[in-house]
C-alpha cells in the first residue's frame, strides 16, 4: 500500500513584479540637479576648511598670547597718564636730539665746503712755497759758514757778558755796604 507520489513541478517561477514605469526627467534638468548638487558639496566644504582653518588661527594667536610676554596688551591711554608723559618727555628729547644733529651737520658740511677751500688756495701756493724753500737753501748753503763764525763769535761775546755781569753783581752787593760814604 504505498502512498502515491506527488508531482511537483521542478521550479517555480516567480513571477516577476510588474514593471514599474519610471519616469525619466529631461536630461537637462537632469544636469542641472547635479550641478547644483555638486556646487552645494564644494561649498559645504569650501566652508567647513574655512571654519577649521578660523578654529586653528584663533588657538595658535591664543596660544601665542599664553606663551610669549613681549606682547602689548591694550592699554586705555589719558594726556595725564604718567606713562603718556615719560612717552612725551622721551619723544621731545629725541626730537631735540635730531634737530641738534641736524644742526651739527648742517655746521659740519659748511665747515667742509670752507676747509675745501682753503685746501684748494693752500696748493695754488704750493709751486710758490716750493721755489722759495729752494731759494732759502740756497742762500743757507751760501751763508752758512758765514752764520757759523759769527754764531760762534756771539756765543764767546755772551760769555764775556755773563763773566762781566757777575762781578758786576758782586760789586754792587759790596757797594751797598759801603756807599754812600758817611
Amino acid at each position: 500500500m504505498g502512498t502515491p507520489t506527488l508531482n511537483t513541478p521542478a521550479a517555480e517561477v516567480k513571477a516577476a513584479p510588474p514593471a514599474v514605469e519610471t519616469k525619466r526627467s529631461p536630461v537637462g534638468q537632469s544636469l542641472h540637479y547635479k550641478l547644483v548638487i555638486t556646487l552645494y558639496r564644494i561649498f559645504a566644504i569650501t566652508v567647513l576648511y574655512l571654519v577649521l582653518a578660523g578654529v586653528l588661527a584663533y588657538a595658535w594667536v591664543m596660544g601665542f598670547y599664553a606663551v610669549n610676554s613681549s606682547w602689548a596688551a591694550p592699554v586705555i591711554l589719558s594726556a595725564a597718564d604718567e606713562k603718556s608723559l615719560d612717552f612725551r618727555d622721551k619723544l621731545v628729547i629725541s626730537q631735540q636730539t635730531i634737530e641738534d644733529l641736524k644742526v651739527d651737520t648742517k655746521k659740519l658740511d659748511s665747515g667742509l665746503e670752507e676747509m675745501k677751500k682753503h685746501r684748494s688756495a693752500l696748493l695754488e701756493l704750493e709751486p710758490e712755497l716750493k721755489s722759495a724753500i729752494a731759494r732759502e737753501e740756497a742762500h743757507n748753503l751760501s751763508t752758512g759758514p758765514e752764520l757759523a763764525t759769527l754764531d760762534k763769535q756771539k756765543m764767546a761775546d755772551n760769555a764775556k757778558t755773563q763773566k762781566c755781569w757777575r762781578s758786576l753783581k758782586r760789586w754792587k752787593a759790596t757797594s751797598i755796604r759801603t756807599w754812600p760814604p758817611g
